[in-house]
């Protein structure tokens, strides 16, 4: 992870759940159409918790692996009340946490607004190389600039 700095004790946790629901439909779906991922794409990760079950489930046993994440951060209209400083610290400690039970993966942090993040991973040549795409963030982008962010997720997907 590129933020190399120590962490605060007692910095691992976390203040929100809005991930567990899908666990069950993932845990069918996934070994049947993304057995082996090495490469996933997560737009909104917040404290980390798909993140690290994606560590721990998702990516191949046999390969190494990374998910690169993009997320600011800074929070939504919804996101007011919270510190989201704090936010991101727990989701350095609990994916660090993953990541020390798995060190052959890798976890790419994305410091950028969704449309930028995409814009820049499509230049950077990673079009067509993410086995799994999860989206969770950046609810208003459609609302505020139509669907070409969604076009360009479509662009950086695995065929086939």
């Amino acid at each position: 992870m590129p933020d190399d700095l120590p962490l605060p004790a007692g910095t691992r946790g976390y203040t929100q759940d809005w991930f567990t629901l899908n666990i069950p439909i993932w845990s069918r779906l996934l070994p049947r159409h993304v057995p082996a991922a090495t490469r996933i794409l997560e737009i909104g990760a917040f404290e980390g918790r798909a993140t690290v079950w994606m560590i721990e489930n998702a990516l191949s046993a046999e390969a190494p692996g990374e998910i690169h994440c993009v997320d600011t951060w800074q929070g939504g209209a919804e996101h007011r009340a919270i510190a989201m400083d704090a936010v991101e610290l727990r989701f350095r400690a609990n994916v660090q946490a993953a990541l020390d039970h798995r060190p052959m993966h890798k976890v790419i942090t994305h410091r950028f607004a969704s449309e930028a993040a995409l814009l820049r991973l499509h230049a950077q040549g990673f079009a067509g190389r993410f086995d799994l795409i999860y989206v969770d963030g950046s609810h208003g982008v459609a609302r505020r600039s139509g669907w070409e962010p969604y076009c360009l997720i479509h662009e950086c997907s695995r065929r086939g």
